[in-house]
């Protein structure tokens, strides 16, 4: 079996459905480019990379607040 390492991150906020847990949203801001690492899968409406460690642990990370979790809701439902 092929493993993989690094942190999973994506362009919109998932849920249990997608494989995220808990309920915390972190925004993550890197100055570095990360296609390399995007991962692209068919039928996804969604974006994701699987990052290392170190280099996301380079960003700048805060927690998303309700009220721009709400509009970030609002903007996927924009995009389907």
């Amino acid at each position: 079996m092929e493993r993989h390492s690094g942190v999973w991150l994506s362009n919109i906020p998932l849920d249990e459905n997608e494989g995220a847990k808990g309920d915390v949203l972190l925004r993550i801001d890197l100055d570095t480019d990360v296609a390399r690492f995007e991962w692209i899968e068919d039928g996804k409406p969604y974006r994701e990379w699987l990052i290392p460690a170190s280099i996301v642990n380079t960003g700048t990370v805060r927690h998303v607040t309700s009220d721009e979790e709400d509009e970030l809701a609002r903007a996927t439902l924009r995009r389907a």
